[in-house]
């Protein structure tokens, strides 16, 4: 099976549930607010996980109702501060950067790491200092 083939018959599935969901609880008179799951996982594991003692499942259903009560989860910022976020793009961009730095982070080896770290903004900091230190001292070394 491929890939066009699999997304197809996923999307299928996922477009009859929310048709069967949607007229059940129309029928009911609930109404189904539909938001955008992107970054939930991190952003529940980075904010509210060590915070309450929540798992990652439960931390990223708390981000999704915070975005059906139209409630913005900006990044920290001690963590906004070093990842050098512009303010000027959306919110998700920061989020975006933290993700893909967790992935090259060497304290982030597991999701269950992510409950050991006190502080994100430590974190980010050592990080960032090593990689400037890294890319100044190839740039001391290209210009003898």
């Amino acid at each position: 099976m491929n890939r066009k083939y699999a997304r197809m018959l996923s999307s299928f599935a996922y477009s009859k549930l929310y048709q069967l969901l949607e007229s059940i609880l129309d029928n009911r008179g609930i109404s189904l607010y539909k938001k955008n799951p992107a970054y939930t996982s991190i952003l529940g594991l980075i904010k509210y996980s060590r915070m309450y003692g929540l798992s990652s499942d439960i931390a990223a259903a708390l981000v999704i109702a915070r975005r059906g009560m139209n409630l913005s989860e900006r990044l920290p910022a001690f963590v906004s501060a070093y990842l050098e976020v512009n303010s000027r793009k959306h919110v998700w961009s920061g989020w975006s950067k933290l993700s893909k730095f967790t992935l090259t982070a060497a304290i982030v080896k597991s999701r269950h790491d992510y409950f050991s770290i006190p502080n994100w903004g430590m974190v980010v900091k050592v990080q960032v200092e090593l990689v400037s230190v890294k890319a100044s001292s190839r740039a001391c070394s290209k210009s003898t």
